[in-house]
């Protein structure tokens, strides 16, 4: 007794070969196979791809939709869970988010990324040392991985547990030496510690790295100053002119230096360029006095 699919295959060679008798079995084979393969369901794998690509767009409710069928296709994978998880984090369902993530870590108990999630979720809703024991995972798991070593140490921060977080961003540094904010944010670690020494070093390199950020190069400038390197910090001002030309506040301070540095005349071109500052320069030209201990 012929089965459903050799009716349905003799049927379709009936009428092909009525319609277009050249026309060989081999291709009619073919055209059956890629008629089966349009109608198999996507692979868990595939709709995660298009979970990804939604959440991409934008479209968090269709992203969703995607990653709820591939973990139903395959719940013995940790990324559609894991993917789930932060659709369900996205749109503040936390309890949900909560279990796929943990259902992540069930299936596939050395992926990391389920357990940095978890941890950015228990951060979120103040549950620091939660979320310091699962970025310890995340990092003991994934030891390559410079940023779950920069979000442990913001965390250990956060405690107050500054020589830990230290390490953490030394570790950073080591396995991504050429990343301008691991060195910068070590530095402000420094600086929380007390050792604007070494500090300098990182924030030097900072800057070097980053040498289209004039954030860096005023904060540099502000560390000069406290040390008495005002010659230096000088040069760092300049620096920040040159990335932003039209912050007139940028200018009031470099005049300021120069006055501190007994230079009226390049203290006056520096307030003739800088033009009128409106409140917001104002306010930030305050900060940075006080920060360097101008008051």
């Amino acid at each position: 007794m012929e089965s459903e699919r050799d009716v349905l295959v003799a049927l379709r060679r009936f009428f092909q070969a009525s319609l277009f008798p050249d026309l060989t079995d081999r291709a009619v084979q073919e055209e059956i196979r890629a008629g089966e393969e349009e109608r198999e369901e996507p692979t868990a794998e595939e709709r995660t791809r298009r979970g990804d690509a939604r959440a991409a767009e934008g479209d968090i409710g269709g992203a969703m939709e995607e990653y709820r069928r591939a973990v139903r296709l395959d719940g013995l994978q940790a990324r559609p869970h894991t993917r789930l998880g932060d659709a369900y984090a996205y749109t503040d369902n936390t309890t949900r988010a909560i279990a796929q993530y943990r259902k992540a870590i069930n299936v596939e108990p050395n992926d990391a990324e389920p357990h940095f999630c978890l941890a950015e979720l228990y951060r979120r809703f103040g549950r620091v040392k939660a979320a310091i024991r699962e970025y310890r995972v995340a990092t003991y798991l994934d030891k390559r991985n410079p940023y779950y070593r920069y979000r442990l140490a913001d965390a250990y921060v956060q405690t107050g547990w500054l020589r830990d977080a230290l390490a953490e961003m030394r570790a950073a540094i080591e396995l991504a030496p050429d990343d301008a904010f691991y060195r910068y944010w070590t530095a402000e670690l420094y600086l929380r510690r007390g050792e604007p020494r070494e500090a300098l070093a990182q924030l030097e390199r900072a800057a070097a790295l980053a040498e289209q950020d004039d954030y860096y190069q005023i904060r540099l400038s502000a560390l000069y100053l406290q040390l008495g390197q005002a010659e230096k910090a000088v040069r760092a001002m300049r620096n920040a002119i040159r990335i932003r030309p039209e912050n007139g506040s940028y200018k009031r301070i470099l005049g300021e230096i120069y006055i501190r540095l007994g230079r009226p005349d390049a203290a006056g071109v520096c307030y003739e360029f800088a033009g009128t500052l409106d409140a917001y320069d104002r306010d930030y030209i305050q900060r940075f006095a006080s920060a360097v201990g101008w008051e």
